[in-house]
């Protein structure tokens, strides 16, 4: 099996299966696109897409072009000569990681995260001999508090706000972030005005099986005692700037930095995230016991950590072209 990686794009060439590609130019429409979940990073309207079910419900929301080879996850299929499984990825509802098999196990994880949440599917880490993975979060500073004391700075934050009399601004990405919040707060009685695009996803969520309570769509003449749950962008809309006696926080791993608070301009910054952090990256790799590693769309001195543990292991530039291996 030969795998290419050039221009941030990964190609199972013996299997013309791309993985995570938002390229879509010259490439071959014959070949199948693998998608990991639905975020707009890691999704393109292919002419054939592979991903799990619930990955393509959520897809189909954004996108009504190209066919959708779905699979369950752990049910080994055939693409092209080479058997691949989907498994959970935990990073937001429908997510997954690959399994490749041919002589030797490879594992693409995409994103992925290890705490586990009620708005998607538990992770799972498989032994094999080959890992690709994301490394967003691959220096030692980031690392997230637990996810209870996080969750519970939120709470805390959206009472204190409201007994004051003043609008809670939670900003929370559409797909994933934005589901997890609606399902943080409003089990827990709070009345929650969400914009559009969150909205629509929750729909959807709910139809897939996650229950979610207390919600419904914005309306700018209807926020008293509601929490208003807002896509990050929305913060730089007039009508949210002129939004009188607001408080803001924004959920993101990025939160962990320093510089947070100047970068978002929130009165809060909590690193609720939907990646590993530093400690969990390396912990899937103790797990999953690889021969060799390659991370990509992270720092580069995450697989020189990983050399200090002794694992063979090397990062993937955006720029570089090369042919990961042709022995497998």
């Amino acid at each position: 099996m030969l795998i290419d990686y050039c221009n941030n794009s990964l190609r199972v060439t013996g299997a013309s299966l791309w993985l995570d590609t938002t390229r879509r130019k010259g490439l071959p429409e014959t070949d199948i696109f693998y998608i990991s979940h639905a975020h707009a990073d890691h999704a393109a309207a292919h002419s054939k897409i592979l991903a799990s079910r619930n990955t393509a419900r959520l897809f189909r929301q954004r996108c009504d072009q190209g066919e959708i080879i779905t699979l369950d996850y752990n049910k080994p299929t055939v693409i092209n000569g080479a058997q691949v499984t989907l498994f959970p990825a935990g990073h937001i509802l429908g997510s997954s990681q690959i399994l490749i098999e041919t002589d030797k196990r490879v594992v693409y994880t995409g994103d992925f995260k290890m705490t586990p949440v009620d708005t998607a599917e538990k992770i799972e880490i498989k032994p094999c001999d080959v890992l690709i993975m994301e490394c967003t979060f691959g220096k030692p500073e980031y690392f997230f508090p637990e996810r209870e004391k996080v969750v519970q700075k939120l709470i805390d934050f959206v009472e204190n706000t409201l007994s004051h009399r003043r609008i809670p601004v939670v900003y929370a990405y559409s797909l994933g972030k934005g589901q997890e919040v609606i399902k943080i707060l409003g089990q827990r009685g709070y009345q929650l005005s969400v914009h559009k695009t969150i909205y629509e996803m929750a729909r959807v969520y709910e139809e897939l099986g996650v229950r979610l309570a207390n919600y419904e769509r914005f309306d700018s003449h209807s926020l008293k005692n509601k929490v208003v749950i807002m896509p990050p962008y929305a913060r730089n809309l007039g009508w949210i700037k002129q939004l009188n006696r607001k408080r803001t926080v924004i959920l993101t791993g990025w939160a962990v930095d320093p510089e947070a608070a100047k970068l978002w301009g929130t009165d809060l910054q909590l690193p609720l995230s939907d990646h590993a952090d530093f400690v969990e990256l390396i912990a899937y790799v103790l797990v999953a016991k690889p021969q060799k590693v390659y991370t990509l769309h992270g720092p580069p001195d995450f697989a020189k950590h990983l050399r200090r543990k002794g694992i063979d292991a090397e990062h993937l530039p955006a720029t570089r072209q090369l042919k990961l291996w042709d022995d497998l």
